[in-house]
């Protein structure tokens, strides 16, 4: 059976609940080895019966969290909340990378998770960048905060194959 990775980023639960609906459309046609942060993992268990799936995994990875107040976001505090895991992302990187080759990892879908998609491209295993927030990208904006915001979602989509905006405006696919 072929093994299907699926990452995805740990802020809200637009990300983890994409998730839920990919796991439940591949489960029982493919091995699904899930990578996410720890602030996501009650909700992906309380969504999936994991228990009695010998055919789902789930591995718990850092994820990028932002700092916000008001639905905007703070960009010095992110910087410097995520510090740590941006000191350590060679080692991060290099642990996924050991987990998805003990897995035999044959695709993956990223959703806003940048560590799964550089550990993928490492290993030469073909990845699909799946999100809503790069929508941004699209934008024509020049302003300082769009082109930020674009940095950032730039970055946080990884290194990966094919890439798929899903949004309501100017996406490739509407929400899924």
């Amino acid at each position: 059976m072929k093994t299907i990775a699926l990452a995805a980023n740990g802020e809200g639960f637009g990300h983890a609940a994409r998730m839920v609906s990919l796991v439940q459309g591949l489960e029982g046609r493919y091995r699904i080895v899930l990578y996410v942060p720890s602030t996501i993992v009650a909700f992906l268990k309380d969504k999936l019966d994991m228990r009695n799936s010998s055919s789902i995994k789930l591995e718990t990875i850092p994820g990028f969290l932002f700092s916000k107040k008001n639905d905007c976001v703070r960009y010095f505090r992110t910087v410097k909340r995520n510090l740590p895991l941006i000191v350590s992302l060679r080692s991060r990187v290099a642990s996924i990378r050991k987990s998805m080759r003990h897995e035999r990892v044959d695709a993956l879908i990223s959703d806003f998770e940048p560590l799964s998609t550089w550990a993928a491209k490492a290993l030469g295993i073909p990845a699909l960048q799946v999100n809503h927030p790069g929508i941004v990208l699209r934008s024509p904006s020049i302003r300082p905060d769009a082109l930020l915001a674009k940095a950032v979602a730039a970055l946080m989509m990884g290194s990966c194959d094919r890439r798929l905006i899903i949004s309501f405006y100017n996406g490739d696919v509407g929400p899924v």
